[in-house]
């Protein structure tokens, strides 16, 4: 996949992730060339293939999240 195209992937997805206020979500794409489709967006998906890559980051982000002023 292109990198202008992952770039528009990554843009397209970190907005809908915001849209519904998401701090963990995955989803499906259909991709095309340099072009892709989101089919399905979930607010808790399966990280089995990635579990440790995903434990790590997520608990990263949750510590970030906390520490944080409202």
């Amino acid at each position: 996949m292109p990198e202008a195209a992952v770039r528009a992937l990554a843009e397209a997805a970190a907005a809908a992730a915001g849209a519904l206020g998401l701090q963990a979500w995955g989803g499906d794409v259909v991709l095309s060339g340099d072009r892709f489709a989101i089919i399905d967006f979930n607010d808790w998906p399966s990280y089995s293939r990635v579990r440790g890559a995903a434990a790590r980051a997520i608990a990263r982000r949750a510590i970030s999240l906390l520490g944080r002023s409202r």
